[in-house]
């Protein structure tokens, strides 16, 4: 289940996200991540939606109600967007990234008119490559060390789905 992130959310955010691992195997997450990073993020949510910039919401987890980690589309122009992800340490491995990964990439094609979504992942980080395969996207490519995580540079996988391919799928 995914739902926009409420200021009430703040707290099971920095929770989660104040992880060594977390910040290690995203491209955006410092650690480590404070309470006061968590409400400063979830406070430019209203705006992105408004202005279609950024559409992040929360993944649920159905049994408990719980926050477990984070889906978001990055709006680009020319109709396409970078789908990110990440989940708590403790829910890896459950189809959380997957499950809410298809969400996003259905709202982009059928609700937004998307031509295309691309995702990325630092090459240390094969799981998520696994996920990416498993929504359907292909790897297009190889971005040799191209940004810097935990002071050294890291190559990025680059993954895509256009809306015929997924509309085939």
């Amino acid at each position: 289940v995914l739902r926009r992130l409420i200021l009430a959310d703040s707290h099971r955010i920095a929770e989660l996200a104040n992880n060594r691992s977390i910040s290690r195997n995203t491209l955006s997450i410092p650690h480590p991540y404070t309470l006061d990073d968590a409400k400063t993020w979830i406070g430019t949510h209203e705006d992105n939606f408004k202005e279609n910039r950024v559409y992040d919401y929360g993944i649920i987890d159905k049994a408990s109600n719980k926050v477990v980690g984070v889906v978001g589309l990055s709006n680009y122009q020319n109709y396409r967007g970078e789908l990110g992800y990440w989940i708590g340490e403790s829910y890896w491995n459950q189809g959380y990234a997957s499950e809410a990964s298809n969400l996003i990439l259905k709202h982009a094609f059928e609700d937004l008119g998307y031509n295309r979504v691309y995702a990325r992942h630092i090459a240390s980080n094969p799981n998520s490559g696994k996920v990416m395969q498993k929504i359907g996207m292909t790897y297009e490519g190889l971005q040799v060390e191209h940004e810097r995580v935990d002071g050294k540079f890291e190559d990025i996988l680059l993954y895509g789905i256009t809306k015929s391919q997924y509309t085939k799928k």
